[in-house]
């Protein structure tokens, strides 16, 4: 399904909830957690390979998507974080 409608399938989706307020409402609620486990998936690659320069600023152009996020998964996520900062704090 998600093929059909095409690459912006949150944003379709949502403009055809946009009647429903109450449904528009889980439809953000399923795109934020949808982003967290993306973030939380992306955060666990990048701890367990080899940290490049680019790895590095890559992740400090996305710390505030990982700050937002990542806390949802409790102390995991958090320790998760402090790991993430621990990369970008050895940036050259």
């Amino acid at each position: 399904m998600i093929q059909n409608i095409g690459e912006n399938w949150q944003e379709k989706i949502k403009s055809a909830l946009f009647q429903d307020m109450e449904l528009k409402q889980k439809w953000d609620t399923v795109i934020k957690t949808w982003t967290a486990y993306n973030l939380w998936d992306s955060a666990q690659t990048i701890i367990h390979s080899d940290i490049t320069e680019r790895i590095k600023a890559q992740v400090q152009a996305d710390m505030l998507d990982y700050e937002t996020y990542l806390p949802m998964f409790g102390q995991a996520g958090t320790d998760l974080l402090v790991n993430l900062r621990n990369i970008i704090s050895t940036m050259k």
